[in-house]
């Protein structure tokens, strides 16, 4: 089977990758079809070969339908559809990650989203994909005021900027470049981003 120009490139890594959602060899069917069949047909040997290997094909996609609310578990899932998911809900994912990293950053996407773009948002997500604790700054501030003011007098804005201090202990761990990448999928393009090793 060759690719299609008009696949997405996450469907032809999930058709390629050998997803388990496919044959099984010996996975039974809770509904056998020949219980379903009149009593007339079912005794003939043929019909059972026939609807035994019908029975083969089905049986994967029930058990699909019945592990459903698996499949929408980043616990659970198989990493395929996790990385499928990912997409859905434009959760950054990076090839190299690990599983459990892959799996952390798909979980903490939705209760994430609603601080997307913040300094919250961005020490959470460096915590719980590598389990390291950095300090963000952003250059983003208001002011207000409650007396008309010249706008011609107001205070020219800095660029926006992130700075994100990772300590130096961590270094070893987890490399300046893959908090960058982790960081880039979910800043702002107008910001941008500095980091630091911090003493």
């Amino acid at each position: 089977m060759t690719d299609s120009v008009a696949d997405s490139p996450l469907s032809r890594a999930i058709r390629n990758s050998g997803s388990s959602r496919k044959f099984i060899e010996g996975l039974n069917t809770p509904f056998p079809l020949v219980n379903y069949t009149p009593s007339m047909l079912a005794e003939d040997p043929i019909v059972q070969l026939l609807l035994g290997a019908l029975d083969e094909v089905l049986a994967p996609i029930i058990s699909v339908l019945d592990c459903y609310d698996a499949y929408l578990d980043p616990r659970l899932a198989p990493l395929d559809f996790v990385d499928y998911m990912s997409s859905w809900l434009l959760a950054s994912q990076v090839e190299y990650w690990t599983e459990e990293t892959r799996r952390a950053s798909l979980a903490s996407t939705v209760p994430r989203s609603k601080w997307r773009g913040t300094v919250i948002s961005f020490e959470e997500r460096i915590n719980s994909l590598f389990g390291v604790s950095v300090l963000v700054t952003d250059s983003g501030k208001v002011i207000a005021n409650s007396q008309f003011t010249d706008p011609d007098l107001w205070e020219e804005s800095a660029s926006p900027a992130v700075l994100v201090a990772v300590p130096k202990s961590s270094d070893a761990f987890v490399s300046l470049e893959m908090i960058r990448e982790a960081l880039q999928a979910v800043l702002p393009a107008h910001v941008a981003l500095e980091i630091r090793v911090s003493e």
